[in-house]
């Protein structure tokens, strides 16, 4: 995978709430391009999500909707499952019923399959996917988080094998008190949401998977991780008796906003970096609970305001720009002696033409890369010319693909020189008329 390239999005829990997350991805699907929005299976590497999360990032992501076509079959799913109550939730053996119909949420489930052309037991494997997709559950016989994913990992078990994608969003969806526990496999193992195994917020979750999949080197190859909430939970005081406490440190609403802040303390450098973006409406959600569907006209409402401020739009557009990278990450090579310098990356541009870089650069075939801003006296040429001649590749591949311009502010002899040199590289005295431009920082 290329360096900064890898793309990872987390969602968080919240029953109906989750149709804010999903306003706020849209809004950043049209940040990103606002006149061909990509879906998210085609921009993210990989999508997790907890409770209703999970299901919008099987959707996503294992059932490849656009994020318009998610929210009509996640609204549709709601307002047919959270309608109907239970009046009588204690079995005869005592123990008690989901509060809602865990059969009309697996119909549901099954008929979005149907729609989008899948067979209703489709399994959640899918080798041949880009983009990875992963629910968290919670085992109830162990208490411990379990991610059901659509790739293979060192962690994978044998419900990799077996499991049906509606099964995993029955076993991420089945809030404690909303619905009843779903066995899978063949030795009947049962699941509840993973809210209830404190990954409400699956950011810390979303991030061990990535790992696996792409090992040490993950920091240095993302380009973003965006962590997305349904909402900022209301400050209310906790009493001193047991129960307040309990009900407190079991609200998924509090977990997931310690989990962002925990996450972000912990990968200062993605934060510091602007690889780290985290959307979660402030206020006008907190009233609204899990099951309300009647109250989605206010969702929309409270998210839309919250989209249209200025620091989140600006976010917003930080998340959508082109990624920025240091030196040292395309050449690690230079690593001992790179000073700091930061390059802009464009897409790659398909190339055809001369095939040594001076005839190339001469014909003027290669359109510009980016700008290197750097500050303070010019780097020496020698020095220069090392990291520009280790450049990864040949003519037609990597970054020979565009040409360089390279800026060094008060210090326009130097870039000339530096452009002049770099042509020579192949033993040819062609003089480039290459234009440079100087950046101010």
């Amino acid at each position: 995978m290329p360096v900064n390239d890898i793309r990872l999005l987390a969602l968080d829990g919240g029953g109906v709430r989750s149709l804010s997350s999903l306003m706020i991805l849209r809004s950043l699907m049209v940040t990103i391009d606002p006149d061909n929005p990509p879906k998210p299976c085609d921009y993210f590497d990989m999508i997790g999500g907890t409770n209703t999360g999970g299901l919008i990032a099987v959707m996503l992501g294992r059932l490849r909707m656009s994020v318009d076509e998610c929210i009509a079959a996640f609204t549709s799913l709601c307002d047919g499952v959270f309608e109907k109550k239970k009046h009588h939730r204690v079995r005869m053996n005592g123990k008690l019923r989901g509060r809602f119909d865990s059969r009309a949420l697996e119909r549901a489930i099954k008929q979005i399959l149907v729609r989008t052309n899948h067979d209703e037991n489709i399994l959640l494997r899918d080798a041949s996917s880009s983009c990875r997709v992963f629910v968290c559950a919670t085992s109830k016989e162990t208490g411990d988080t379990v991610c059901l994913t659509s790739f293979r990992s060192p962690r994978s078990t044998h419900l990799f094998e077996c499991t049906t994608v509606w099964e995993a969003c029955r076993a991420t969806s089945a809030t404690a008190t909303f619905f009843d526990p779903i066995a899978i496999g063949p030795f009947g193992e049962q699941f509840v949401d993973g809210a209830v195994g404190g990954a409400n917020n699956p950011v810390a979750v979303l991030w061990s998977q990535a790992r696996d999949v792409w090992g040490a080197g993950l920091q240095g190859s993302l380009r973003c991780l965006v962590s997305i909430g349904t909402g900022v939970p209301a400050l209310q005081p906790v009493r001193d008796n047991v129960l307040s406490i309990l009900a407190a440190l079991l609200t998924p609403a509090l977990e997931t906003e310690t989990t962002a802040e925990n996450f972000r303390r912990d990968k200062v450098d993605l934060d510091d970096d602007g690889r780290y973006f985290r959307f979660n409406v402030v206020r006008g959600l907190e009233q609204i609970g899990m099951d309300e569907v009647k109250k989605k006209a206010e969702i929309v409402a409270a998210t839309g305001g919250y989209v249209a401020s200025q620091d989140v739009l600006k976010q917003m557009r930080a998340c959508a720009r082109q990624p920025v990278i240091t030196m040292c990450q395309l050449f690690p090579q230079s690593v001992a002696c790179c000073p700091p310098r930061l390059l802009a990356i464009s897409p790659c541009p398909q190339y055809e033409g001369p095939t040594d870089r001076a005839s190339a650069f001469a014909a003027g075939a290669l359109p510009p890369l980016a700008v290197v801003p750097t500050g303070g006296e010019g780097p020496d040429d020698d020095w220069l010319l090392g990291l520009l001649d280790g450049l990864p590749g040949s003519i037609g591949t990597g970054a020979y693909l565009r040409q360089i311009l390279v800026s060094i502010k008060n210090e326009s002899e130097a870039a000339a020189s530096l452009l002049h040199l770099w042509a020579n590289i192949d033993d040819e005295c062609i003089y480039l008329d290459l234009r440079y431009s100087l950046i101010e920082e």
